[in-house]
């Protein structure tokens, strides 16, 4: 679970690895994405809605995770305070709760 400021919480569904020709690989949903996603976000797992958790790779704020809502696409929200490790913001629930 993390926190999205003005929005509640959310989770992470699933997280993408390097599997090739796959709808969990980081290459193919940056592919899908593209153009959706502001160019320096890389979507590294998604909700159980589909929406996309990203880190950023822009210079400015890299490593910053943002929060892309897949039915507004505005702009990604920043999902975690930058002065707090994502790491730590994140922590784990069981399932059904």
């Amino acid at each position: 679970m993390f926190a999205i400021p003005g929005h509640g919480e959310d989770c992470a569904n699933f997280f993408y690895g390097v599997l090739g020709d796959d709808c969990y690989d980081l290459a193919c949903n940056r592919n899908i994405f593209h153009g959706c996603i502001p160019d320096g976000l890389l979507p590294i797992a998604d909700d159980p809605f589909g929406n996309q958790i990203c880190i950023s790779l822009s210079l400015a704020d890299a490593g910053s995770i943002h929060f892309w809502d897949h039915e507004l696409e505005f702009a990604p929200e920043q999902a975690v305070d930058p002065s707090v490790g994502w790491l730590r913001r994140v922590h784990s629930q069981p399932a059904g709760r």
